[in-house]
This record gives C-alpha cells, structure tokens and sequence, in this order.
C-alpha cells in the first residue's frame, strides 16, 4: 500500500534504467492495482487477520497467485508487477516487526496515510510526478479511500524519510523484472529479489 507517488517514483526512476518503450502504459499499470473498488482482487490477497499484523501485510500481495493467472510482457503488464512486487517488499522495508508488535492495524492505517501526505510534495517535486498528467486519477481515488477508511491524514508518525524512500526507490528501479519472475515461479511463493538488501 505505498502512495500513488511512490508507486509512479518507481516507475520512472525504473523507466530511466530500463528498456520500456510505451511509458505512458507503463506509469498506468504501476497504479492501475489501486485503482479498483477491490484491491485484495487486483493484488491477490491471501487470508489476513488484523490482529496479526505482520501476517496480514505479508499477505497483502500473492505475488506467485498473480502470476498463474498473467503474463508479463507488454510495458502496462510490467506497470502492475512493478506495483505488485513494490507493495510487497515496501511492507517489509518500512514496516518493522518491533513497530507492528507494538502497534493497532487503524495506528498503522493512520501513520501510513500520514505519511504518504508529508511526503507527497517531496515525491511529486524529485520525480516530476506532475508531469504524468495523472493527478485527477489519483486525486479523486485518494479522497474516496480517506472518506472510505475514515483516516485523518492530518496526524501520526512519519514511517517514510526522505533518505530512506529514496534508497528503496532506486532499489526498486533496479528490479530485474524476467529474473524476479522467474525466482516467484520456481518457488511458488513470495520471495525476494535476488541480491535485495533490506
């Protein structure tokens, strides 16, 4: 669950590094899984419990399930893996066990979406955000989720420096799509990339 900028962060420092030629599809498909009235259908989501946090993330996203179903081939396909694959390792990057232990699922919602709006001016200016003409899209799906989870993003902690977003940024940018895949098949099951360092 990073933010929409997040998710279009990594898509263009991951365009800038690779291959992709119809970027517009591309930047789609890395928010298009968050787009839907249903995102544990477009992520794959496996049983959760609230009360297990640390379970309930790491199950967010079925990485294995998604792909028995697709394929990864086109620019907009790439798009929603990179969403997929960024949504389940940003949980394990930012959320530690010692914060989820400690911690309610609403806190967690609440420093979250804190964080996504503290670091929205920062993402939009670094990664020319607003030059993807996707404001309007994202925009009004963010509003309808505030109003939808009853969330104040006014208040709670800061789960996203500067300094470490960008790292996991550029970590992400260096994703080898076709290896990661191929790693997610052979174990049937969500994996790290390779060489991924937390």
């Amino acid at each position: 669950m990073p933010s929409f900028n997040i998710h279009l962060a990594v898509a263009v420092k991951f365009s800038e590094k690779n291959n992709i030629e119809n970027k517009e599809d591309f930047y789609m498909g890395s928010i298009a899984p968050d787009l839907v009235k249903d995102k544990s259908i477009s992520h794959y989501t496996g049983m959760r419990d609230k009360n297990h946090l640390r379970q309930y993330v790491f199950e967010k996203v079925r990485l294995n399930e998604f792909l028995k179903e697709n394929k990864v081939e086109t620019d907009y396909e790439k798009g929603v893996f990179l969403h997929l694959a960024t949504d389940f390792i940003f949980y394990q990057e930012f959320l530690s066990d010692e914060y989820l232990e400690d911690i309610g699922y609403d806190e967690m919602i609440q420093d979250l979406y804190y964080s996504y709006r503290i670091s929205n001016p920062y993402l939009e200016e670094k990664y020319n955000i607003h030059s993807l003409n996707l404001d309007d899209v994202m925009n009004n799906n963010i509003k309808q989720t505030l109003t939808r989870m009853h969330v104040d993003n006014t208040k709670g902690n800061n789960l996203l420096p500067e300094d470490k977003m960008d790292r996991f940024i550029n970590k992400m940018a260096k994703l080898n799509i076709e290896n990661y895949i191929q790693k997610i098949k052979k174990e049937n099951k969500n994996v790290f990339p390779d060489n991924y360092e937390f």
